[in-house]
């Protein structure tokens, strides 16, 4: 008679379950499943952002109508970054808003629009150049296409994602006697 060669059922059971965990966290990482509280980053259609601005006072004229743009990644999001110095009669102020063409593809478009109570106009006849600054901050998805940046319905930049995770800053003017040769 030959000796019994069978495995008995606990080492079954043990492989069984090891096997179904197995299967499980590779059809997990596979189908990309997450958990229910896992950050899946910002909205596409609707990114978080925010803004602030100043302004109707003297700047430098060499700081006129110029502007910057910083992007990083920050985990599941991008951190999108800009700021303006916005050129404007003193009874004059910015109109902002921040809009989704299309998953991916936004327009922070800034507009120069007449004050509704137009407080300080008759006062303010100093030869002075004014304008408001704008600072903006938005949480963007990691694979965002492009951030359109416009002044008065004029791109003045286009801010790429080239999938790059360290940070870039873009500078740019719009009036010719700000840029830079």
């Amino acid at each position: 008679m030959k000796p019994s060669t069978s495995v008995p059922e606990s080492s079954l059971l043990l492989a069984f379950l090891v096997g179904v965990l197995l299967t499980s966290a590779v059809g997990l990482v596979a189908f990309d499943v997450q958990p229910a509280n896992a950050d899946r980053g910002p909205d596409p259609t609707s990114p978080p952002h925010s803004y602030s601005y100043g302004g109707g006072s003297c700047t430098a004229p060499e700081q006129a109508d110029t502007g910057w743009a910083h992007e990083v990644a920050t985990g599941t999001s991008r951190t999108f970054t800009a700021n303006f110095t916005v050129v404007h009669d003193a009874d004059e102020e910015l109109n902002v808003s921040f809009d989704t063409h299309r998953p991916g593809v936004y327009v922070l478009d800034l507009s120069v629009v007449e004050r509704d109570d137009r407080r300080g106009s008759e006062s303010d006849s100093s030869d002075c150049t004014t304008a408001s600054i704008l600072e903006f901050a938005a949480s963007l998805p990691t694979d965002y296409e492009r951030v359109e940046l416009r002044v008065d319905g004029e791109t003045v930049e286009t801010v790429e994602n080239d999938g790059d995770t360290g940070g870039e800053l873009w500078q740019f003017a719009w009036n010719e006697s700000t840029q830079q040769a």
